[in-house]
Formats: structure tokens, sequence, C-alpha cells
């Protein structure tokens, strides 16, 4: 039986959450229980424990912490995410919009200046 990850929520339910590091087997085992097949980890270390549950696909971006990821590195996280939910619906935001949403569903989450600028960056490369 699996253990809530800390600051576990879902951002789209069933298809996007968010959750701090996962440090113990049963935080990827609560995972898999919510129907979790993708853990992308922003660190730039391994998580701690993720080899102990094979069914999880473990995904690795490298961002230094409070630093913002590149424009490479959120295609990269998009690509895994509509890969993942090839037959979903997609939902665009601008920039200030998502920023607020994302703090709402995740209060902390966007951190820094440089954090927010990422978005900002990411919306104009979209529009």
């Amino acid at each position: 039986m699996g253990v809530q990850p800390p600051n576990f929520s879902w951002v789209l339910p069933g298809r996007l959450a968010g959750l701090a590091l996962p440090r113990l087997p049963a935080h990827y085992q609560f995972l898999l229980d919510q129907g979790v097949r993708h853990l992308v980890s922003l660190t730039e270390r391994r998580p701690p424990h993720s080899d102990s549950c094979p069914s999880l696909t473990l995904h690795r971006l490298r961002i230094p912490d409070f630093c913002s990821p590149g424009p490479e590195q959120i295609d990269r996280f998009l690509k895994i995410v509509d890969e993942a939910n090839a037959r979903g619906e997609e939902r665009g935001l601008a920039a200030g919009d998502a920023i607020a949403e994302i703090r709402r569903l995740r209060p902390g989450s966007i951190e820094t200046y440089e954090q927010e600028k990422a978005v900002f960056q990411f919306y104009q490369r979209r529009k």
C-alpha cells in the first residue's frame, strides 16, 4: 500500500499531478495506485528509490533548485505529457493566468522571477 508523497495534488485530475520529491518506495507505490505511469523529475540528482517501482517511467530534466527551465526542457516536458495523454484535450491559458492557476492549485509553485519569466517566454514562443 502506498503513502501519499509530500505536496501531492492533481493539476488536471487523473492526467497531471505535482508533488515534492518522492523519498520512499511507498511514495512511488502511491503514484501507481493513483494511475500515474510517468514521473518527471526536475531535480539534478536521481530521486531516491526511483528504481523501486519499475512500472513507473522516470524522466529526468535536471533543473538546478530555484532556477527556471530552459526552452528545450519545457519542450521536452510537454512532449512527455503529450505522449502520455495522446488522447486528451489541450487547454491553453495566457502566461499570467497559467501562473495564477498553478499557484492556486499548488501554493508555493513558480517561486522566482526567473521561473515566471520562463513561463512568459514559453507563452510568447507558442503564440
